[in-house]
């Protein structure tokens, strides 16, 4: 797995070939719903990502309105992604497809574009990954941070240089204590980093995206979803 590095990104949907539909809030306002699109280059589609204790575990902060995002309890498939005014950390992993980010190394609920609709404001939810183009993203450094370690293009758009994320609690949001929000508080506690290292690849290893980080998503796969009332 490629570690991301620290820096200001442009998150975008593969959907519809990729750069097209971009994550952003509407508002300030908490449990703001995080949605899709079309491609501003404004603050509001750019993203402060640092990462946390554990390897591989990053918070994601938008840099207009300066919130966090999370999810809406309680934590199932079709569960709602949000802002929050507390840090939460994600799972990313890298694949030949872009990034997979989730609420931890299992993969069993992840960033997903509901229904996999190309318009603007489809919301994001969780859903457990099933390989579609819906659930991958690309990460594209804003002019002046540092860069990603994807092999992903640097987005062509030309926007003001920003500096450097300030540093975030690294500490797990208080919707929720899944696996990723356990390890923060392990490590709040002073649990070896060895021990739970271990711990993660090993969970990892079994996971349906651990087998699919080398993968492609297939064009005629079902697209995975669960209809938001």
């Amino acid at each position: 797995m490629s570690a991301l590095a620290n820096g200001t990104y442009f998150i975008s949907s593969i959907l519809g070939g990729g750069e097209r539909f971009y994550l952003g809030f509407g508002s300030g306002a908490t449990r703001e719903a995080l949605t899709i699109n079309t491609f501003t280059g404004l603050e509001s589609h750019q993203w402060d990502v640092e990462t946390s204790t554990i390897p591989n575990f990053y918070t994601f902060r938008n840099r207009r309105y300066q919130t966090y995002v999370t999810f809406s309890p309680p934590l199932e498939s079709g569960t709602r992604v949000i802002s929050s005014s507390d840090p939460r950390n994600w799972f990313v992993t890298s694949a030949d497809s872009g990034y997979v980010i989730g609420i931890d190394q299992s993969a069993s609920l992840v960033w997903n574009v509901n229904e996999g609709s190309e318009a603007d404001g489809t919301l994001i939810i969780l859903y457990p990954f099933q390989k579609t183009a819906n659930e991958f993203w690309k990460l594209d450094p804003v002019q002046g941070t540092p860069s990603s370690t994807s092999s992903s293009a640097t987005s062509s758009s030309t926007t003001s240089s920003t500096s450097a994320p300030s540093a975030t609690c690294s500490c797990p949001a208080k919707e929720g204590m899944d696996l990723g929000d356990k390890i923060g508080l392990a490590v709040g506690l002073g649990v070896g980093i060895p021990t739970l290292l271990v711990a993660i690849v090993a969970l990892f290893k079994d996971s349906p995206l651990a087998k699919y980080v080398k993968g492609t998503p297939s064009a005629d796969s079902k697209i995975g979803y669960r209809q938001i009332s």
